[in-house]
């Protein structure tokens, strides 16, 4: 009865997972055992009976990450059991960061503080010089009704390069919330000292706390893997060049520019990947953004990381790539008439409604693939003011459409406006395939 529903929820979740790493619950997995770890080996009183029951778990936690990986029907069995779900899920999610689990990568750390009855503990944190992640618990004697997460930032002796800030997507269970922050940075960077404080703005029930909880890391990061490449591509006429690729533990970036005098503005890349000589892939990244920069002239893209992984042969692929006319890439709506003045010509995109402040779209006629993304990027005025979206939601609807509802900021200003695209179901495709060279 509900199977259509079940399936359009299970597309969306995986477009989900591809910006969002489900990690609820993984902190304290890691943590949990590590700290069993460090009890026993206090427990014991020869050396080399802790050592080999140390390796003894060691060794269990890498078959366990690789069974999951392998075996659908034991990730369900394992997930079940308290604790270990949220590891599973971040095993069977990304593999980059299942990587960093089986080599020790991961950095527990036990810092707190408590507010006016909040308790924010840090359990542990990935750094790299590309971004960190922080994977953090909030707890209360009270229920967390009404959980509002606001502003958050690292802080260091070292100025910290501009950032972009993803969070996960954690639910408040009672009176405790586990979710984490992923940091990118947009250069990269190597802390001299590792003395770290994380910022986080909490509001439960109208209340305002602003934590600030100092921590310190053991280890500093290792260093990037960088392959220039400046490679040439033309897909369908449009041309690009591929500039270089860096690996690092958390992701892969994959710097492109694009010929200005393209014919389309390009979009997505649908597959762009890494790939083996045995096939094994790493895709776009899900633990946080999948791009950075300014679509159809010059990009980051991040791909999940095989760091640890030494293939004899590694290669950046793609096939398919989402583009439309240059003069099709944005949508001009006039919000007082309700008019679509401009809009990509295969005419599947339709203005339901709009007013001053909200506006929604209806995308008729897609392809039977997944399309869950969102539909604008930036949104400016007659007068070239910028105008900032307050919210953005996608809904399935019958026969495959998609429904857009677009939340304006409350501000005057000038019709038309100007929407910029950032994803729309028009492909572009063809091959390539660039070595990396090690």
């Amino acid at each position: 009865m509900f199977e259509r529903e079940e399936q359009q929820l299970a597309a969306y979740r995986k477009e989900i997972e591809k910006i969002h790493l489900p990690l609820d619950g993984a902190d304290d997995a890691i943590a949990s055992g590590i700290q069993k770890a460090k009890k026993e080996q206090k427990k014991r009183v020869l050396a080399k009976r802790s050592f080999w029951s140390l390796a003894t778990a060691a060794i269990a936690l890498i078959v366990l990450v690789s069974t999951i990986r392998a075996s659908p029907a034991f990730a369900q069995t394992v997930s079940e059991i308290p604790g270990i779900a949220g590891l599973v899920e971040m095993i069977r999610n990304d593999k980059g960061l299942a990587s960093l689990i089986e080599n020790d990568y991961y950095q527990e750390i036990e810092a707190s503080q408590t507010v006016d009855g909040l308790t924010l503990a840090i359990k542990g944190a990935i750094l790299d010089e590309s971004g960190m992640n922080i994977y953090y618990k909030i707890s209360s004697v009270e229920p967390l009704e009404g959980l509002a997460l606001g502003k958050t930032e690292i802080e260091n002796k070292m100025p910290i390069p501009p950032s972009s800030i993803s969070m996960g997507a954690g639910e408040a269970v009672g009176s405790e919330y586990s979710d984490y922050v992923a940091f990118h940075f947009e250069e990269p960077i190597r802390f001299e000292e590792l003395d770290f404080t994380f910022k986080l703005d909490v509001g439960v029930e109208g209340k305002s706390v602003q934590f600030a909880v100092p921590f310190k890391l053991g280890e500093n990061v290792q260093h990037g893997q960088k392959f220039v490449l400046n490679e040439n591509v033309e897909i369908e006429a449009q041309k690009m060049t591929i500039h270089e690729v860096t690996i690092h533990p958390l992701r892969t970036e994959v710097l492109i520019s694009f010929d200005p005098a393209n014919s389309k503005k390009i979009l997505h890349f649908e597959d762009l990947r890494l790939e083996d000589e045995n096939g094994e892939i790493w895709g776009t990244a899900r633990n946080g953004r999948s791009s950075h920069g300014e679509p159809g002239e010059k990009m980051v893209y991040y791909l999940q990381s095989n760091y640890f992984k030494k293939p004899e042969e590694l290669h950046l692929r793609f096939n398919e790539l989402q583009a439309v006319d240059n003069g099709e890439a944005s949508l001009l709506v006039d919000m007082e008439k309700q008019q679509l003045l401009q809009s990509p010509g295969d005419g599947q995109l339709k203005l339901a409604e709009a007013d001053k402040n909200t506006i929604r779209f209806v995308l008729n006629g897609l392809p039977e693939k997944e399309f869950n993304y969102g539909l604008i990027s930036e949104i400016v005025d007659a007068d070239g003011k910028k105008i900032h979206v307050s919210s953005e939601s996608m809904a399935f609807k019958e026969n495959n459409d998609r429904e857009w509802l677009i939340e304006l900021e409350n501000v005057q200003y000038k019709n038309p406006i100007k929407m910029k695209l950032f994803a729309y179901p028009s492909y572009i495709k063809g091959e390539a395939d660039i070595e990396l060279e090690r």
